[in-house]
């Protein structure tokens, strides 16, 4: 998809919004490649045939909307840093260490593509609209995603081929693919506005909040679609579970709370009973 044509809507944003859709165009953009990364890993051993096939074609699909998003990144202004292309995963070292890595990287895409993805560009999406972006910028993301949601299946199948999808329903490489989707939507590498009037640390902590209770329920169904057997209310604790730890390497890792666990101290929850059980 081309963004020939497209306005440019740097000039015209706020210097609040440019940042902020900035920061998330460079979110999406480090997952593209860091899940064509994923994929060249498991097509490069794999036999020639049907399935490496669809998982070379994803890749480079994946390479092609990573390249889309930063030349939309880049009509907004620049960026605090260049961006790091994500090292290839390294190949495990034995046989049984072969499956164990392809499940994981089998779920983790999995949940990446299917979860994370899907949140990253819903939440842009709002963004944009909020900003009063240019509608095309909205039109583009809309198409990546129908993309996205059309050739999973086809994917996943040929994860499975590969080997991927051996090993993928075990509990612990169930739970490390939920808890790096989760670290990622609570912890993004890079670090977003953050509001310091109340009223607006409430509402930012709303908004997050919604996105990551649809982001969990995405996930149910995702995993459900895929003929996980895990029972759904496990990958709920669990999804929760993980969103308590990552709430907490925030902490460590910005030496603040989250807005989520300030707007909670001043006496508005707003995530889910589950979430606040210890």
């Amino acid at each position: 998809m081309s963004t020939a044509g497209l306005p440019t809507p740097g000039r015209a944003l706020h210097p609040y919004a440019r940042q902020r859709l900035t920061g998330r165009f460079a979110e999406l953009v480090r997952h593209e490649e860091e899940l064509a990364a994923s994929l060249r890993s498991l097509a490069a051993p794999a036999p020639a045939g049907s399935a490496r096939s669809v998982l070379l074609d994803r890749c480079a699909r994946h390479e092609r909307d990573a390249a889309l998003l930063r030349s939309l990144a880049l009509g907004l202004g620049p960026s605090d840093r260049p961006l790091e292309r994500p090292a290839d995963p390294e190949p495990a070292g034995d046989a049984d260490a072969d499956t164990r890595g392809c499940a994981r990287l089998g779920a983790r895409y999995l949940l990446l593509e299917g979860v994370l993805i899907s949140s990253l560009v819903a939440a842009l999406r709002t963004d944009l609209r909020v900003a009063a972006a240019p509608d095309g910028l909205d039109e583009v993301l809309g198409g990546l995603a129908d993309a996205a949601d059309a050739r999973r299946s086809l994917v996943w199948e040929a994860l499975t081929g590969v080997g991927a999808g051996r090993g993928v329903h075990s509990g612990a490489v169930l739970a490390a693919a939920l808890d790096d989707v989760v670290r990622a939507l609570v912890v993004p590498e890079r670090g977003a506005v953050v509001p310091m009037i109340p009223v607006a640390v409430r509402r930012q902590a709303r908004v997050l909040t919604g996105q990551w209770a649809t982001a969990c329920e995405r996930a149910v169904a995702l995993l459900g679609a895929a003929g996980f057997s895990v029972p759904e209310d496990e990958v709920r604790e669990r999804w929760w579970s993980s969103t308590r730890d990552a709430l907490a390497a925030y902490r460590r890792l910005r030496g603040r709370d989250h807005c989520v666990v300030r707007a909670a101290a001043a006496g508005m929850p707003f995530m889910p009973p589950s979430a606040a059980r210890a």
